[in-house]
């Protein structure tokens, strides 16, 4: 198996870049060339969250415990949507992938198929947040094509309409690659959220996490982080102190300007 040769030149090849599975008796792997696994399953725990960014990403339930619409961009192996679905019930679920060769493995990762609550659109996701719609509780962003993150996913128009379209004390969580874009995306954040915004280490410390909230940020993590965490711990086999933490560290920087 090898990489996608693709033209540089040409946006639409890198976000229907050909995917491929990397597997074996226990796991299953997604990925768009040898180097990155954008998706991993283990065959006995498919709901579980293998990668720990992932993990960390979960940390939006520590603003909004009981959200009723999730949005995710980026379905990939269906982590999160597999996880969201298992865990949180009473949630609507849509996911929103743009590229259809993803959507095909589908079942390779057991995500499930449409119903009442989940579905799965086959979109750009900075399109489908455009312009008027339904109101989301959270959304997470983890959309990556083979060149990395797509520029129309960290632009200052996605965070405005992300904003516009999430519910009062909403919150995205949103994948960041460490890279010398990093500091001009979370100023993109900052500007559309009102600086209501906290970015953390992810659990390998591979990427950032960036927790962009409509709401009170400083009150949350200041007087209520913790207590949600230990309320929660007993229904997420997710490690959610750790994410709090790492949310902790995340805002005392930001309050020391580094």
């Amino acid at each position: 198996m090898s990489g996608l040769r693709y033209d540089e030149d040409n946006d639409d090849d890198a976000a229907h870049a050909q995917p491929y599975l990397c597997e074996d008796k226990d796991s299953c792997a997604l990925h768009f060339d040898y180097i990155a696994v954008q998706s991993e399953m283990r065959r006995n725990k498919p709901d579980e969250l293998v990668l720990g960014y992932t993990r960390t990403m979960m940390g939006f339930l520590l603003f909004n415990p009981t959200p009723q619409h999730i949005a995710i961009i980026g379905l990939g192996g269906g982590s999160h949507a597999k996880y969201c679905y298992s865990h949180l019930p009473e949630a609507n679920i849509v996911a929103i992938e743009i590229n259809p060769k993803v959507i095909a493995l589908r079942h390779n990762f057991m995500v499930p198929m449409n119903d009442h609550r989940f579905e799965i659109v086959c979109m750009d996701g900075a399109q489908y947040f455009r312009g008027a719609g339904k109101q989301f509780d959270a959304l997470l962003v983890d959309g990556f094509d083979i060149r990395g993150q797509p520029p129309q996913l960290c632009s200052q128009r996605f965070y405005d309409d992300v904003y516009r379209r999430l519910a009062n004390n909403g919150i995205a969580a949103i994948n960041l690659l460490e890279s010398d874009a990093l500091d001009e995306n979370v100023w993109r954040l900052k500007r559309s959220f009102n600086n209501s915004v906290v970015v953390s280490n992810s659990e390998d410390n591979l990427n950032k996490i960036a927790f962009a909230f409509k709401g009170d940020l400083a009150t949350v993590i200041e007087q209520q982080l913790g207590l949600r965490q230990k309320a929660l711990q007993a229904s997420h086999p997710v490690n959610l102190r750790r994410s709090a933490q790492a949310i902790r560290r995340g805002w005392v920087k930001a309050l020391a300007g580094c």
